[in-house]
């Protein structure tokens, strides 16, 4: 076993007592024999760590204050041992074979730093549960890419944040090299660790669905914030890189100005059925500015500032 590549799988866990307990039983099913699981209790304020400490020498258990999930994160890349570097979100599920598929691609292709893979979007039936889909863990391994989402891939990350967290796997040495989750982001700390890297070294997607993303309804992307992360996230790398990717490819304007005009006008959505007006009518404004002549943010803006003084 010694000889196998040791995989670190990061878990950053806060108050999750309901769903993390499925996520390690998927984690500790791994067809891989030679994985360490670092959770990373982030101050919860339940019973989540009594919870985890009853797992005993099954997982690396790292008890910190509260910081949000890019410092659990940044506390379980510097306690990792492994050769190749995972992370899962605490109430999301891995198929049995993720680590294997996505260890053997890395291996075959050394040209490429992350792996990501296809997943599906889990939602809760009528009655608040979560089934587990008849097809999954139960689809024929293979180690096709999607094309459209591989390779120097910065350009289409502008265009969206096409990976997810608990999809991915690292080399170690790509870790290093891109450096820690920035602590100072409460969201999209994803989106810009996605970006940094993938100015440094090829991305690819597999096709195969390995993964069970659970849709919450306090999901963060759901909840509005004052700051538009994301949109921060997006003008610092382009201030910072530009517009094309290392190996030459860009967007073309127009859907760069359709990118940034419907980022802002979702935020200022957010805000005008369940946040601040005044927030509302900015990202209207700013979403205009971008693009003029559509009309669903003059529409909204209208309403948002009736709603500012109004209410």
């Amino acid at each position: 076993m010694n000889q196998i590549p040791l995989v670190s799988v990061i878990v950053p866990a806060y108050n999750c007592t309901t769903y993390i307990p499925e996520t390690l039983s998927s984690l500790f099913a791994q067809d891989y024999p030679n994985v360490e699981i670092i959770v990373v209790n982030d101050g919860s304020k339940d019973n989540t760590l009594e919870l985890l400490k009853s797992y005993g020498n099954k997982i690396v258990l790292i008890n910190k204050k509260n910081t949000g999930a890019p410092g659990a994160r940044n506390a379980g890349i510097r306690a990792a041992r492994g050769k190749f570097i995972a992370f899962c979100d605490s109430d999301d599920i891995w198929a049995k074979r993720k680590i294997s598929v996505q260890l053997t691609y890395l291996n075959d292709h050394p040209d490429v730093g992350m792996v990501y893979c296809q997943w599906h979007v889990w939602e809760a039936e009528n009655d608040g549960r979560f089934v587990i889909p008849p097809s999954f863990d139960n689809e024929t391994d293979n180690q096709e890419i999607d094309t459209k989402n591989s390779g120097w891939i910065y350009h289409k990350l502008l265009l969206d944040c096409i990976c997810l967290t608990s999809s991915v796997m690292f080399r170690r040495e790509i870790i290093y090299q891109v450096g820690f989750f920035a602590e100072n982001l409460w969201s999209g700390e994803d989106y810009d660790y996605w970006l940094r890297t993938s100015r440094i070294i090829e991305i690819h997607k597999l096709n195969s669905s390995l993964v069970l993303y659970r849709i919450l309804p306090q999901s963060i992307a759901r909840t509005p914030t004052k700051i538009h992360y994301e949109y921060e996230v997006l003008q610092k790398a382009i201030a910072q890189w530009g517009e094309f990717s290392p190996d030459g490819q860009k967007n073309d304007s127009s859907t760069m100005r359709n990118r940034f005009a419907n980022m802002r006008f979702g935020f200022g959505y957010l805000h005008f059925k369940s946040g601040d007006p005044a927030i509302a009518v900015s990202a209207f404004i700013s979403s205009i500015r971008y693009k003029p002549f559509w009309y669903l943010p003059w529409a909204y803006l209208i309403l948002s500032m009736w709603k500012r003084f109004t209410t």
